[in-house]
């Protein structure tokens, strides 16, 4: 996944902007990493454990379909389209 997330902050980003683009990448990157485990596990306490299975497949969705508008509107864009 870092690779992918890597490559696209690398080709949305302004070429004066791309350290800056990288550097929030690689400080947001690692949160999901903290606060996934400790949000499941208050689901697990709280709810049943199933909730967690529901609730990751809500998150699941709402990101595909971040990636569907992301791609969507950067389609036709240069950038995208110059490394290929």
């Amino acid at each position: 996944m870092s690779p992918t997330m890597s490559a696209l902050a690398a080709r949305l980003s302004p070429s004066d902007a791309r350290g800056r683009y990288m550097s929030i990448l690689s400080l947001a990157h690692p949160f999901g990493y903290g606060i996934g485990p400790a949000f499941a596990g208050y689901l697990y306490d709280v709810y049943t454990p199933q909730s967690i299975w529901v609730y990751g497949s809500f998150c699941a969705m709402i990101a595909a379909i971040g990636f569907i508008i992301l791609y969507r509107k950067n389609r036709h864009s240069v950038r995208l389209t110059e490394h290929l």
